[in-house]
């Protein structure tokens, strides 16, 4: 990455990483998914109120093409953290219990990943209602709704409260607020989440200060048998046809086989995949979805240094895009140079990329588009 600054302040880097919180009933198998995403090696149940921690590399075949060209001394791809939690409860209604730190990390996380088990094995026992998938998912959406319910009625008393001793220059605004949380807590005891609600802009800003959960983007992961990985793309399909109204993301594997698939040396993993006729490793496909799921994109730097993939939202503007790379950069911005991936790969290199004229100069709201190779020029 070559960085042009007039200041004297040091260059020191950081990157966005997004937190996917990972939620399933008990023997879904979502610690084996978390196993196999992360290569981190967590015994299934065997921690019973802790969380684990882990970064999944999202992959990005445009890095190897940089990498040859440029010959940096550091390849850095995009990454995206996983939580695992402890199991939920039954999914029985009126039965949730999260502890402080759960509920803390569902409000803080990016969206949620729902491990469904889809698989039929005897010899592992089935969670009190969520025997079929269908009665997961049903189960969870009533968990989260109950946390929701809750946060609300809360904001509900402590606004009920305040206009009590309210001033009059106060009250418009209290009574606007109690209106909206009130409509938004009938809404969802008749199981409508907050995501599927008709909110206004300024409404949905309001509510951002309660980070409710069922306002958050959702990945339904159908964790299946091995004997079902044939035919994933299938059920995928399938489900996705039954989900899509709820705006949820889906993804079919097999958890276990994954996870066992991961500890393997990319040669061996290649070759076993090959034989079983897994196009794509689950860790990837799941990458892949996350970013989907949470409408993220990437621009890439590339240098003698570094060639590195950066997230960020769809249409981020130039200037908000560099504050990614560092606030400094953000703060002191003069403009980006910009060429798409496909147009430097055709000319072969920068300089050509130039001569054709297809390096182009942009300003402070130019939207950045996936796969757009940018310096940065700034002065602080």
């Amino acid at each position: 990455m070559h960085l042009v600054c007039q200041g004297h302040s040091p260059i020191l880097l950081y990157w966005l990483v997004m937190d996917l919180l990972i939620l399933g009933f008990p023997q879904s198998g979502k610690t084996s998914l978390f196993s196999a995403l992360t290569h981190r090696q967590v015994a299934a149940g065997g921690y019973s109120g802790g969380t684990s921690n882990g970064v999944a590399k999202v992959p990005d075949e445009r890095l190897a093409t940089l990498t040859a060209m440029f010959k940096p001394q550091k390849v850095t791809p995009a990454e995206i953290q996983y939580i695992d939690t402890p199991a939920m409860g039954g999914g029985r209604k009126n039965t949730s219990a999260l502890s402080g730190e759960l509920l803390n990390l569902m409000q803080g996380a990016d969206a949620l990943v729902h491990v469904v088990r889809a698989f039929d094995n005897p010899a592992v026992p089935v969670a009190d209602g969520a025997a079929t998938p269908e009665e997961a998912i049903v189960g969870m959406d009533l968990e989260l709704a109950m946390v929701d319910l809750g946060i609300l009625e809360r904001r509900i008393d402590r606004l009920t409260s305040s206009l009590r001793g309210a001033k009059a220059t106060e009250r418009a605004g209290i009574e606007k607020e109690l209106e909206l949380v009130n409509r938004v807590h009938d809404a969802l005891e008749s199981e409508i989440p907050v995501y599927k609600q008709e909110i206004s802009k300024e409404g949905r800003l309001v509510l951002a200060n309660f980070n409710l959960i069922t306002a958050k983007p959702m990945m339904v992961v159908l964790n299946v048998g091995e004997d079902e990985v044939a035919n994933t793309a299938k059920l995928e399909a399938e489900w996705r046809d039954k989900l899509t109204e709820q705006g949820r993301v889906v993804v079919a594997l097999c958890a276990e086989l994954e996870m066992e698939l991961a500890e393997l040396s990319n040669e061996d993993e290649a070759e076993f995949r090959g034989s079983l006729g897994i196009e794509e490793p689950g860790r990837d496909h799941v990458a892949r979805a996350s970013y989907d799921l949470l409408g993220l994109i990437s621009f890439l730097t590339a240098g003698p240094d570094e060639v590195r993939a950066w997230t960020i939202t769809k249409e981020t503007p130039a200037q908000k895009a560099a504050g990614k790379i560092h606030s400094d950069i953000e703060r002191g911005f003069i403009r980006a140079e910009v060429v798409t991936y496909d147009d430097l790969i055709a000319a072969g290199s920068l300089a050509e990329a130039k001569k054709v004229g297809k390096f182009r100069l942009e300003g402070k709201t130019y939207p950045m588009q996936d796969g757009d190779v940018v310096n940065f020029l700034f002065s602080v």
